[in-house]
């Protein structure tokens, strides 16, 4: 076959009504599918995060154990500690009786991912925050701009030239 003539066939087919119904019935499974995944990922971290909530938190172990107990935790069942204490904080976070109770109340519903999650709703240590925490670059050489003139290094005016300068430096080097 030609390529004029596959795509001859292909413009037939689509224009096909049952076609159509087929493709929108695989998007809709597609879907429902992602979406159930990612509900039941979600569950399955709260229900981890109430196993630990109950035998960590509400027995008092942490004061005993400390950090050692969620490292062995960490070791034993294949998850990170940060994952295992986002599972705890997304538990404490939403403890409600059932996880569907919990579903009506995330923010986004049943269009949350975990990782979302971890990321946009649940509170973060200061190590995380600290980690996570980005400036523009034109906004630090600013900062180092005004350095630079209150130790009389530079003049005033030359600061936004300056910042202008190394900012185009750092984009060249960064191709």
């Amino acid at each position: 076959m030609t390529s004029i003539e596959l795509v001859t066939q292909e413009a037939v087919i689509k224009s096909e009504e049952w076609y159509q119904s087929m493709v929108d019935d695989i998007t809709a499974i597609n879907v429902e599918t992602k979406t159930t995944a990612a509900v039941t990922v979600l569950h399955g971290k709260w229900e981890i995060g109430q196993k630990i909530y109950e035998e960590y938190e509400g027995r008092n172990r942490k004061e005993t154990y400390g950090e050692g107990l969620m490292q062995s935790l960490s070791n034993d069942v294949g998850l990170s500690t940060s994952d295992l204490y986002a599972c705890l904080k997304f538990y404490s976070k939403y403890q409600l009786p059932t996880f569907e109770k919990v579903e009506m109340e995330l923010p986004e519903g049943k269009n949350m991912s975990w990782y979302k999650l971890k990321q946009e709703y649940l509170p973060d240590t200061k190590r995380q925050k600290k980690e996570r925490s980005t400036y523009k670059i034109s906004d630090v050489l600013e900062i180092l701009g005004n350095w630079l003139v209150d130790e009389g290094l530079v003049i005033d005016s030359d600061v936004k030239e300056w910042v202008d300068s190394f900012e185009k430096l750092l984009v060249l080097k960064n191709k």
